[in-house]
């Protein structure tokens, strides 16, 4: 008897959704990508679409040292990280912003059911604030996470953990929407379950992920609870 009481109170419950920025919240691939391609021209590098892909949801930092290994050019990878973050900052500040309304309205619902929310993303704290302010969900996030913050970038687990932390809830009790193979990753080694976000822009491998969407319309928060539910046996 008591072996039963105290395994019903060991049973997780959905508390929280952890909700990555580029690419979930807001459209921003493309314009990483162009502006990535512009500074590889620099280099005398014809970067495609499908190479830059490889690298969405990585900071650019490590992305530019994996391509000073592939390529060998004489550039400072930090100095090129440096002047990529400096045009990002200028347009997530003023640039037009193409908000992912599915995953907005979602969002949204996920707040109005009493569920915790957070921005967990490798992109700059500061401009996660600023996005979350200009698409209007700034009342509904109660943490934001970044890679800055949590010391190491997806695909290691630091920053779902981070967010988790700041949620004060468990990794157990989170459910992650990502749409980069590497953001899956690491909400899988955080403990996390997590849904995969299709990407018509760019191809990943949703594989690891728990359950594959193509859009936020798609989901409801029973169904994320039922997630949870299933890990309980």
């Amino acid at each position: 008897m008591l072996l039963r009481h105290f395994y019903r109170e060991e049973k997780r419950v959905l508390k929280a959704v952890l909700f990555d920025m580029d690419g979930v919240l807001v459209d921003s691939d493309p314009v990483y990508v162009k502006l990535e391609k512009k500074i590889g021209k620099t280099l005398g590098l014809d970067l495609g679409d499908r190479e830059l892909g490889e690298y969405v949801g990585i900071r650019p930092l490590e992305m530019w040292r994996d391509l000073k290994r592939k390529y060998g050019f004489d550039a400072d990878p930090a100095q090129l990280a440096g002047r990529e973050a400096v045009l990002m900052d200028e347009y997530y500040a003023s640039g037009t912003l193409y908000p992912i309304v599915p995953t907005i309205a979602f969002l949204k619902q996920c707040a109005a059911a009493g569920l915790k929310i957070a921005v967990a993303t490798s992109s700059e704290r500061v401009n996660a604030d600023i996005v979350a302010a200009r698409i209007g969900i700034a009342s509904h996030v109660q943490a934001v996470a970044s890679s800055c913050m949590a010391g190491k970038s997806k695909p290691a687990p630091d920053i779902f953990l981070l967010a988790a932390k700041l949620l004060c809830t468990r990794p157990g009790e989170c459910v992650v929407i990502e749409d980069a193979y590497s953001g899956v990753l690491a909400a899988v080694a955080a403990g996390m379950k997590v849904v995969g976000l299709r990407s018509a822009a760019h191809a990943q491998d949703m594989s690891k992920a728990d359950m594959v969407v193509d859009s936020c319309a798609q989901l409801s928060v029973d169904v994320l609870r039922g997630l949870i539910v299933e890990d309980n046996g």
